[in-house]
């Protein structure tokens, strides 16, 4: 937690997420920033009934995937859907998907809608309210919350107004905290010393 106050950062050390889908699957995510070192690992794993799925970790690269389906165990390394000079420069480290929502953006934009490859509204909702569903719950004694689905129109309507967020301008006066424990006030000192040293490599 310390080494996150040094840099200025106000969130929390790491984070959890325990979600009940409809069918009675449990999902546990785990997120942890803090706690990184390098190498660091990145892990998915999926076991059911039928068989299970897992990503590779550490030297592996999380690019690989097992599984084990039909008493067979197959592990491959899924190719990208696009391989080129911009994408290997526009790589952050997310094995180069932060390209991919950029270029599929753009093409929809430009009337090239491409099908599976781009979603609508609903879809990234889905992918973004089990995070700020957990984040409420934290902030509330970690009493459940039930995920909305927004393409009812009945649940939707519920939310029409919530504003809960830790953006003061938008929250309208239904701030969230920036850390499950309060928002830490960090001096200006520690980001003219993360400026410096900043400025210093570059």
């Amino acid at each position: 937690m310390q080494r996150l106050r040094d840099v200025g950062a106000k969130s929390g050390s790491s984070g959890i997420e325990m979600i009940t889908l409809e069918n009675g699957a449990v999902i546990k995510s785990l997120h942890s920033l803090a706690l990184r070192r390098e190498p660091h690992a990145i892990w998915y794993c999926l076991y059911g009934e039928k068989g299970m799925g897992e990503s590779g970790r550490l030297k592996e690269g999380v690019d690989r995937i097992s599984t084990f389906l039909n008493n067979q165990f197959i592990t491959y390394d899924p190719k990208p859907l696009i391989e080129n000079e911009l994408t290997k420069k526009l790589d952050s480290g997310h094995s180069g998907s932060d390209f991919y929502p950029m270029y599929y953006f753009i093409k929809k934009i430009m009337g090239e809608d491409e099908g599976n490859n781009s979603i609508d509204i609903y879809e990234a909702l889905d992918m973004w309210m089990p995070g700020h569903f957990a984040y409420k719950s934290v902030c509330n004694n970690n009493i459940p919350f039930a995920i909305p689905n927004m393409r009812n129109k009945q649940e939707r309507v519920i939310f029409r107004n919530d504003t809960w967020c830790t953006d003061s301008k938008a929250a309208n006066g239904n701030l969230a905290p920036v850390y499950s424990k309060g928002t830490p006030t960090i001096p200006q000192e520690v980001y003219d010393k993360v400026r410096n040293m900043y400025l210093r490599k570059n």
